[in-house]
């Protein structure tokens, strides 16, 4: 059941990109901080009624729909229907990201590089652009993305993954100096290597994709993988009153790799 708490006020917290295995972690583990959950999918609609299961189980409010977050109307048509639907959205996740290829940069496609642009920085950009007129009318409220430790410590052929979310810190650095004033806060989470989501894909068992990992590992002072609840955890805090006076920091969960 839903922990009871002052540790977010009323209302829901909106998760682009739920679906997911980092995503869906962190739709739960609001949920048991007694947080209305909406959330979006991309294609997978099976896994997004299974969490939204697990989220009602809990006793809380949940909402989900198939969301593209390169339509900026899409999202912005998203947000209304669960503001119409949970009267006030106070969080805000960015856990949406482009299907991943570890290739080196010579070898990846114009059109793939652009896609994954589209997704990760544009995407984000579309989420934020439509958040903030309500969350500076609200008051204020938190923004947090999903980044990748790669952003500080990158590995080879995983340019796809630190060259996008390079991009997306800046736009939380940038918006959270203008936001700022009007008690909006922005950070994000740089997860390592992490036994969800994408490591336990198909793409994992990728050769190459494999040695990536290992290197990873063996490039980490803790010597394992983090769990899914790492990152959650650390999204919560961010999102939470607790972290009240942070804001524009990026959170590396990642055993010690990026240090």
């Amino acid at each position: 059941m839903a922990e009871t708490n002052s540790k977010f006020p009323p209302g829901a917290a909106l998760v682009f990109g739920g679906s997911g295995g980092l995503g869906a972690g962190i739709c739960r583990l609001l949920a048991t901080n007694g947080v209305d959950v909406a959330f979006t999918y991309n294609s997978n609609r099976d896994a997004a009624e299974k969490i939204a299961a697990d989220v009602e189980a809990t006793g809380v409010k949940c909402q989900f729909g198939a969301v593209n977050v390169e339509d900026p109307a899409a999202v912005r048509s998203f947000l209304g229907d669960v503001l119409e639907a949970m009267g006030d959205v106070h969080t805000i996740v960015f856990a949406a990201g482009a299907a991943l290829e570890l290739k080196a940069l010579r070898d990846i496609t114009p059109e793939k590089f652009a896609q994954t642009i589209d997704t990760d920085v544009n995407g984000f950009f579309n989420v934020v652009h439509a958040s903030l007129p309500h969350l500076r009318g609200r008051g204020g409220g938190a923004i947090v993305a999903l980044l990748t430790t790669a952003i500080k410590r990158n590995l080879e052929h995983d340019g796809l993954s630190a060259i996008p979310k390079a991009g997306v810190q800046q736009l939380v650095q940038m918006v959270a100096r203008e936001e700022g004033p009007a008690n909006v806060r922005v950070n994000a989470v740089a997860p390592g290597a992490i036994d969800a989501g994408i490591v336990l894909s198909d793409f994992a068992a990728d050769p190459l994709a494999q040695s990536v990992i290992e290197a990873c590992l063996n490039a980490t002072p803790m010597g394992r993988m983090g769990k899914t609840e790492d990152v959650a955890e650390a999204v919560v805090f961010l999102a939470s009153s607790r972290a009240a006076y942070i804001s524009g920091q990026t959170l590396h969960v990642d055993g010690g790799f990026s240090a």
